[in-house]
């Protein structure tokens, strides 16, 4: 992509992208791989079941035995590769009492052994995940049991973890605030910061919206260079430099607003998961202990569409979700003029959706997250359509003296004169001078 098509929007597209990778990079609550992954360690699994298994114990008693010897760090390691290989017996038997036989004692090696908050998350994936296997539904129901102790012992750890951290107090003396009750209190206490939030980053907000409005001044002018140009792209870069400084504007000044938002989502998504336990009392609409006991015996691809409680995913809030990013997209289309660029708006406002929709499959944060973005989504349209309305509108910047066309209200040298003087502030001050 040129300079040259850098116009109103940029901010948007760039600040959805950075959102996306720092997304992608956040740390997602213990979403690790338990079996080395593409890049780990590879383990060649037995296929007789006990054998798969005591290997797995002769794995243990290695690192029980360097543990002994004070050598923490081998000792680390050692139990590292237990775990792993208990994953690969996890993935080999899928489904079985070996599986989970094997997904308990990963998860026993991930708590009690490697014990930091990293490998708790983790255990806390791997029970979360297999209680809401279906798979498992049949298991034996004394590893059953098993999996549920190990799951709330987990989470009893991860919360007195998470209770020493600031956003989880906030959110607690929120929670005390509004009468403390578990059911409802964190329900409210979300959309109040959502609320919260929105009114926080009106100035920005505004301020990113303005300049995309001053953008559209200069889209005349932009159009008819790229026309002027488009067979020499070098010295299209050239001439848009030279426009640059001549009318002291820059392309990109819309997108700091944008990113000074992101820290606050990112935020909100780290406040959310370390309080996400506190979220299971929680029912919302459809969002009930009920309706998520019918999902869960519902034929796949629909089996667990519906939560039991604000703490799991949602599919269906989630797909909610990803219609209201659409429609705040598809809003801010308003803006632009540009042909090419309201394609790729157009594009963007179809494919962010479906990516933040698959990270969040994948990843299964709390719905009381997913509702959060929901509702912030709401109240920023609200927001955006309130402030195009109440923004002016500057006029188009004409230039090409005998060629500026008249207004409708004026001679053709008013109305270049208009154009020219009608944001003296994007003129930069050393140019000013220069005048």
């Amino acid at each position: 992509m040129t300079l040259g098509k850098t116009f109103p929007g940029r901010g948007s597209r760039f600040s959805a992208l950075l959102l996306l990778a720092l997304l992608a990079l956040l740390p997602l609550g213990g979403a690790g791989c338990t079996q080395g992954g593409i890049f780990g360690p590879h383990y060649d699994v037995s296929g007789n079941p006990q054998t798969a298994l005591d290997d797995g114990k002769k794995r243990e008693v290695a690192a029980e035995t360097v543990a002994k010897t004070n050598q923490p760090a081998e000792a680390t390691r050692l139990w590292t590769e237990a775990a792993s290989y208990y994953g690969a017996v996890v993935s080999k038997y899928n489904g079985t009492d070996t599986g989970l036989r094997a997904l308990l004692a990963e998860g026993a090696i991930r708590e009690n052994n490697l014990k930091d908050e990293g490998s708790l998350n983790a255990a806390h994936v791997l029970y979360r995940n297999a209680l809401s296997d279906s798979q498992y539904a049949t298991a034996d129901p004394t590893l059953h049991a098993q999996l549920q102790d190990a799951n709330e012992r987990v989470v009893r750890s991860l919360d007195e973890v998470n209770s020493h951290k600031i956003g989880y107090q906030v959110m607690d003396f929120l929670v005390r605030m509004l009468g403390n009750d578990p059911r409802v209190s964190p329900i409210i206490a979300v959309f109040l910061i959502a609320v919260f939030i929105t009114v926080v980053l009106w100035p920005l907000r505004r301020a990113q919206y303005k300049q995309a409005k001053e953008m559209q001044r200069f889209q005349p002018e932009m159009t008819k260079l790229r026309e002027k140009y488009k067979d020499d792209p070098q010295l299209f870069q050239e001439k848009f430099q030279e426009f640059q400084r001549e009318h002291g504007f820059n392309p990109f000044a819309g997108c700091l607003p944008a990113v000074v938002q992101l820290p606050v989502t990112l935020g909100m998504y780290q406040v959310i998961l370390n309080y996400q336990f506190h979220f299971r009392p929680c029912t919302f609409l459809w969002i009930n202990q009920a309706n998520g006991d019918i999902a869960a015996h519902w034929p796949a691809p629909l089996t667990g569409l519906i939560g039991h409680n604000l703490a799991e995913l949602d599919l269906i809030l989630l797909v909610i979700y990803g219609v209201s990013m659409f429609l705040q997209t598809r809003f801010s289309l308003n803006t632009i003029t540009d042909p090419q660029q309201l394609e790729q708006q157009k594009a963007m406002s179809v494919t962010m959706p479906v990516i933040f929709f698959a990270m969040m499959l994948s990843w299964k944060p709390a719905s009381a997250f997913v509702l959060y973005w929901f509702v912030s989504n709401l109240l920023s349209m609200a927001q955006q359509w309130w402030i195009y309305r109440t923004l002016p509108t500057p006029a188009p910047l004409v230039i090409g003296g005998d060629g500026a066309k008249a207004s409708a209200n004026g001679t053709a040298a008013d109305a270049s004169a208009r154009a020219l003087s009608s944001n003296p502030k994007l003129v930069s001050p050393k140019n000013r001078r220069k005048k």
